[in-house]
Parts: structure tokens; C-alpha cells; sequence
């Protein structure tokens, strides 16, 4: 290093770190500071995909997540991969309204998370994966119907009901326990 401010940088390995499967998360929008403590979160389980969900119950949250939030979630969640070591952060895309949700993912891999529903089934390793996670309070029946029409599967995440960000975390564990491990050279 030169004096007088100048920096020199010497890169002595690149590595290529492959893009993991698609699991995009869509949660209900609640609490922006929840909602930023769960795009760490979601970074350091894998996900790739972090949507906010606007549902009937998050249109009164007066602290959640708009548009003008995405940027500095997004930052948390490179924050986070830095220390986790992960190769790739999640995207954290715009809200999304039910109707365009429950259009996504490859439908024999659709999970809504619901208490009254199954334990998660096994998981192919490179299978892609949404995975729909109701705001607090749940969502409405008519949004769950949407849901479960267009071919999600009611998934139980826990003995009892969760807060969005546990149900969202709780499902991120899942499919990262069933995604093969990366190496670490």
C-alpha cells in the first residue's frame, strides 16, 4: 500500500458459486422491522426469493413494508450472507397482491403454510419451491381459497399457530434441512 491514501487490492481466488434452486418466500407484509429481521434471516436458510404479501390484513399495518423498503432490506439481507458465508443473497421483490401470488411456482411444489394442514413432505434437493406465509392474523378465507385453487398444498409448520416471521423462518428451515449442502473449500 502506497502512502498518501491511495489502496491497492490483490485478488488471489475467484470462486463461481452456482445459483441455488428457486425458493421464493412470500409472506405476509407485516412490520417493516419484522419483516427486515426475517430478510436476514431468510439469507442465511437459502431462500432466493423474499416477497411481501398484500393480503386484507396488512392493508391497516401503518409500518409496513412499501416499495421505498426495499432497498434497505435488501441490504440487510447482504449483510447477512457475509457473515453466514452463503454465496447468494435472496432478491426482495415488490409486494405482490394474493392473486398474482398464488400464479407462481411449479404447482406440485406450492406449500401454503396453515396449522390445520400436514407436516412438510420430503422435498426434491434441487426442486423450486414457493412457499406462502399468511400476514398476522392469518389470512382471509377468500385469499386461502385462492391459494389452495390454484394447487398450494396446506402445510403445518408447528403444533400451533405462529407469528409471521416464526412461520415464515420455520418454513426457510425446512427446506434448508432437505437442499444439499454447499461446499465450503
Amino acid at each position: 500500500m502506497k502512502s498518501g491514501g491511495d489502496l491497492a487490492v490483490r485478488v488471489e481466488r475467484v470462486q463461481m458459486v452456482p445459483e441455488p434452486p428457486r425458493f421464493a418466500l412470500v409472506v405476509g407484509a407485516g412490520d417493516k422491522e419484522r419483516f427486515g429481521w426475517l430478510a436476514e434471516k431468510s439469507a442465511e436458510l437459502g431462500v432466493t426469493d423474499l416477497v411481501p404479501l398484500k393480503a386484507e390484513r396488512t392493508r391497516s399495518v401503518a409500518a409496513g413494508i412499501r416499495e421505498g423498503h426495499l432497498l434497505a432490506l435488501q441490504r440487510r439481507a447482504r449483510q447477512a450472507i457475509k457473515q453466514s458465508g452463503a454465496g447468494w443473497a435472496p432478491r426482495v421483490l415488490a409486494p405482490v397482491d394474493v392473486k398474482f401470488a398464488a400464479a407462481q411456482g411449479v404447482p406440485e411444489y406450492r406449500w401454503l403454510a396453515d396449522a390445520t394442514g400436514e407436516p412438510p413432505p420430503e422435498l426434491p434437493p434441487t426442486a423450486p419451491l414457493v412457499v406462502v406465509v399468511g400476514p398476522e392474523g392469518g389470512l382471509i378465507p377468500a385469499e386461502r381459497e385462492i391459494f389452495l385453487a390454484a394447487g398450494f398444498r396446506r402445510v403445518r409448520l408447528a403444533p400451533d399457530l405462529l407469528r409471521f416471521e416464526t412461520a415464515a423462518l420455520a418454513a426457510a428451515a425446512v427446506v434448508a434441512s432437505q437442499r444439499p449442502r454447499r461446499s465450503r473449500d
